[in-house]
């Protein structure tokens, strides 16, 4: 039996928290996180974004919270160089209001790390210590051999209601961890404060003066095939606000402001949540001892392996997600059409002549004009019918007239008036393209098509089941959870890779009360 000694000093309460796998890490590596949340913090995403000394954002990543706890993972490229990099942790519906931030150090495996080398460093104090709990860990032995099985039991108080985050993990011996906890004067929109979800939320202006603008119409479109949909309203302060629910992954997204009075073409700019350019970087020079040099060159060729391997490191969990819609937002259209089911069609003055009935698309001497017939009166809707070309609308009716039968997958109308919140639509007419790669757009700043991380998909620990003789096990992170309750005791195992050096077993704790408390020991691997 070994019993934790006490490895960290004052207990923190009702405070943010983010933690890593490790501290010092390869490009090209996952870097694993885990946030602990004021309980006082009452939002539903939490964002990190990995930014350099410059202060530019790299990418960013947003994790659902629950029970004031996060994690995920956020992926450091191969471009990245030597040197500290900043995790910074905000609620994306908080503008650029930080919660906390953590440093890492990452070492280029294209770069040379055998010799001494300045190093900007993050002006962060040392990561305040956390008090030492009474549990104990049951099993766990000072040395393991390669291809052994770690077992490990801990064992606490069993009144006491606990959740856990669990690593364990290769370490560099005396690395000394930076980190900041910010309690932040949040200004938050009140709409959007509780909401599960991303925010998408930015400015609109006229691009000639700059200036706000209100009452401008700003269309938000995720192209899919059954796209989403939502619109805005901006006030004096020409801001508007999306939420984007029940959303995993990376979205294409396309944002399109219109005012009919404004004469002037209006730009859209999207809010950049990040803001680590109050942080300052000092110069400090890093001497690496043989110990220090040994490591990090071991790390780099592991990484180097795992990638000739194609070495699985992560495992994606299944999302249990309620189609709330089952048709779009313009509903289930009267007439659904594939091109492909008739004889072939050149242009869509075409296909509008012989397949849609309802609609009648003529070209004029002042362009192309585009109406529908109302199957419920049997006359023709006085008003342009909503255009949508895979679920982004389009005014310019010149964009779709030369799209044929080889252009068009199929094609939804909506021979009636609808209306989607205070939106008037004279009829729906949905044309769905084959390659969906939005080519339709027109090139202007009063249309903004970019990506938007969503929510990011919950991960586990890829951990091979077996170990292949021909094979070699340079996993780094041996066991990972980030969200385990215990109450009396917990039994975790963890295989012995191949590799040799210095491995650390992590366990931070929060209580219900909000109290943060933390384990460390420390064990090695020989062969």
């Amino acid at each position: 039996m070994l019993s934790l000694a006490v490895c960290r000093g004052m207990a923190q309460t009702n405070t943010n928290y983010l933690a890593t796998d490790r501290d010092v890490y390869v490009s090209g590596e996952e870097v694993l996180l885990t946030a602990f949340l004021d309980s006082g913090l009452d939002f539903k995403v939490l964002c990190v974004a990995l930014s350099g000394e410059d202060g530019q954002l790299i990418h960013s990543v947003n994790l659902k919270i629950e029970e004031h706890c996060a994690n995920g993972h956020i992926y450091l490229p191969d471009s990245l160089r030597t040197g500290s990099y900043l995790l910074t942790a905000f609620s994306p519906n908080f503008r650029k209001q930080a919660i906390g931030n953590r440093e890492i150090l990452v070492v280029n495996r294209f770069e040379s790390a055998d010799e001494d080398f300045p190093l900007r460093r993050a002006a962060l104090p040392a990561c305040e210590s956390l008090q030492s709990a009474a549990y104990r860990l049951v099993g766990l032995r000072n040395e393991y051999r390669f291809g052994e099985t770690g077992e490990v039991q801990i064992q606490g108080d069993e009144a006491a209601n606990r959740h856990f985050a669990i690593v364990v993990s290769r370490c560099l011996p005396g690395w000394e961890e930076h980190c900041l906890p910010v309690q932040p004067d949040l200004e938050s929109n009140e709409m959007l404060t509780r909401k599960e979800g991303v925010v998408i939320q930015g400015l609109v202006k006229d691009s000639g003066t700059g200036e706000a603008v209100s009452g401008a119409t700003v269309f938000l479109s995720i192209p899919d095939s059954i796209p989403y949909f939502d619109y805005y309203k901006t006030w004096d302060d020409g801001r508007f606000y999306f939420l984007l629910p029940q959303m995993y992954g990376q979205k294409s997204v396309v944002v399109q402001a219109k005012k009919e009075d404004n004469e002037e073409e209006l730009k859209v700019v999207l809010d950049e949540f990040v803001d680590s350019s109050k942080l300052t970087f000092q110069n400090q020079y890093l001497s690496l001892g043989a110990a220090e040099r040994n490591y990090l060159a071991d790390a780099v060729k592991l990484v180097t392996f795992q990638k000739v391997f194609e070495t699985e490191t992560l495992q994606k969990q299944t999302v249990a997600i309620d189609l709330v819609y089952p048709y779009p937002f313009y509903g289930k259209p009267e007439m659904t059409v594939d091109p492909d089911e008739f004889f072939e069609l050149e242009d869509f003055n075409a296909i509008s002549k012989e397949l849609l009935q309802a609609v009648r698309f003529r070209e004029r001497k002042e362009g192309y004009e585009l109406t529908m017939v109302d199957y419920d009166v049997k006359a023709f809707l006085t008003g342009q019918p909503m255009i949508l070309v895979d679920g982004v609308p389009v005014d310019d009716l010149s964009r779709i007239a030369p799209l044929g039968s080889k252009e068009i997958d199929w094609i939804d109308v909506v021979p009636y008036q609808r209306f989607y919140g205070n939106l008037k639509m004279d009829g729906v007419l949905a044309i769905y393209t084959k390659k969906g790669d939005l080519a339709i757009l027109p090139a202007s700043p009063s249309v903004l098509k970019t990506e938007v991380e969503s929510l990011q998909q919950p991960v586990s620990l890829a951990v091979p089941k077996s170990k292949e003789a021909h094979v070699p096990d340079f996993r780094q992170v041996l066991y990972w959870n980030p969200d385990v309750a215990i109450s009396d005791s917990l039994q975790i195992s963890f295989r012995i890779p191949d590799v040799k050096g210095t491995y650390r077993m992590q366990l931070i704790e929060r209580r219900d009360d909000g109290q943060l408390f933390e384990r460390t020991e420390y064990f090695t691997v020989s062969e």
